[in-house]
């Protein structure tokens, strides 16, 4: 984030990067922050499951980044608000369900894990596994449409680089995939502690941004 912001000259790809990254960053920090409320006796409640909105956020930003570089005179219009709709969602029903409760609810539903019976949990993991997948695997066409059109101009296309894109959003389908599918098996069959899953799907994401920048 840093050598973007420092970047001279910048473009939308750049602003667009730098968003994925700061915002991906912000996930993992407020789920750290997550992890030591729930190892200190949550001194900060008020940062109980703020990162699960954040999540909607990546797919759209990645997507909106491969979008920039595969648009000839690419440009932000007011109709790409709509992929925003899914974290929007995100946040009125974490709302309802969590964000609005007095503190020592909030804090016995981390406690106790009762949450997890809700409804509106496996909406919002199942919600999160759809649309990540969904925006990096449309990612995937939008490169291989790409590489089709440049193929119709350029005879030789062995110097247009495009196997980086595809490696990027290949290996977020893999690692979101694992996250997902943490989830939703112990959604299933009750197998882990949300601490541990929390903690092992965030480490996973943490890794992913290094491999990204």
């Amino acid at each position: 984030s840093v050598l973007l912001i420092t970047k001279r000259h910048k473009s939308i790809s750049d602003f667009l990067l730098l968003s994925l990254l700061l915002i991906i960053a912000f996930t993992i920090v407020v789920s750290y922050i997550e992890q030591y409320n729930q190892a200190h006796n949550y001194p900060y409640p008020f940062f109980i499951h703020v990162s699960v909105p954040f999540i909607f956020l990546h797919g759209p930003l990645l997507w909106f980044y491969i979008k920039s570089f595969t648009t000839p005179k690419f440009k932000l219009r007011a109709k790409y608000l709509l992929h925003f709709i899914p974290f929007a969602l995100a946040m009125v029903l974490l709302s309802m369900t969590t964000y609005d409760l007095p503190v020592h609810e909030k804090i016995a539903q981390m406690q106790t894990e009762e949450f997890k019976n809700s409804p509106s949990y496996l909406i919002v993991v199942l919600g999160i596994a759809v649309f990540t997948q969904g925006y990096f695997i449309w990612g995937l066409v939008l490169i291989r449409n790409y590489r089709r059109n440049i193929k119709n101009y350029f005879s030789q296309i062995s110097h247009i680089d495009l196997s980086w894109w595809r490696f990027i959003l290949l290996s977020a389908i893999v690692a979101y995939a694992i996250n997902s599918g943490l989830y939703l098996f112990d959604y299933l069959l009750d197998l882990f502690n949300y601490k541990v899953m929390q903690l092992s799907s965030f480490i996973i994401g943490s890794l992913y941004i290094l491999f990204l920048g």
